[in-house]
């Protein structure tokens, strides 16, 4: 992952720092209140907006895939770093 503030060298790099640094950015109660559902359901909404207006167009829909599937991958890299932390503070304890 690369360190923030570092020279980024391809998209993906970018979109996983700015993916990273957003969800760092959320206070830790917009995102571990059960009720606090804002931001998945803007995301959803827009995600599903775009999805209604593109349907038929083949390279929009392989398109969104690609991003899905970065999402995919995102999520578990950041799942694997949080796993990884856990388990440092684990040992030091």
């Amino acid at each position: 992952m690369p360190v923030f503030g570092a020279p980024i060298g391809s998209d993906d790099e970018l979109y996983e720092n700015f993916a990273v640094e957003a969800y760092l950015a959320l206070e830790p109660p917009s995102f571990s209140h059960p009720g606090s559902r804002g931001l998945s359901q803007v995301l959803s909404a827009d995600r599903m907006e775009q999805m209604a207006k593109t349907y038929n167009d083949i390279d929009v829909v392989t398109h969104l895939l690609s991003e899905r599937d970065r999402d995919l991958e995102l999520a578990a890299r950041i799942g694997q770093s949080l796993l990884q932390r856990n388990h440092l503070l684990q040992d030091t304890q």
